[in-house]
């Protein structure tokens, strides 16, 4: 079954129990699951650690994990950490 998320305002450490959470439930009876990241408006290295999480349980799982419409200031903390081959990133649904 294909799951989309949807996340919005900080995805920082203030939210990412609450994230967290959330990936977990989404893994249950997926088969893809799609992230929406466009209205992130800050983050900090705890969602970072939760997107690894992810994809790394959804690759143990076989659930496809996308990572789609990143703002640029998470791309460029992607790739100033050297995180963009872990963390690939697409476009719309």
């Amino acid at each position: 079954m294909l799951k989309n998320i949807l996340l919005d305002a900080e995805q920082t450490i203030y939210q990412a129990r609450e994230t967290h959470t959330m990936f977990v439930d989404a893994l249950k009876d997926a088969s893809e699951l799609n992230v929406v990241l466009e209205a992130i408006t800050d983050v900090d290295s705890s969602f970072l650690q939760n997107l690894l999480w992810l994809k790394t349980e959804g690759g143990r799982l076989n659930i496809q994990i996308n990572l789609l419409n990143p703002p640029p200031s998470l791309q460029d903390v992607v790739t100033q950490l050297g995180l963009t081959d872990a963390l690939k990133f697409g476009g719309a649904l």
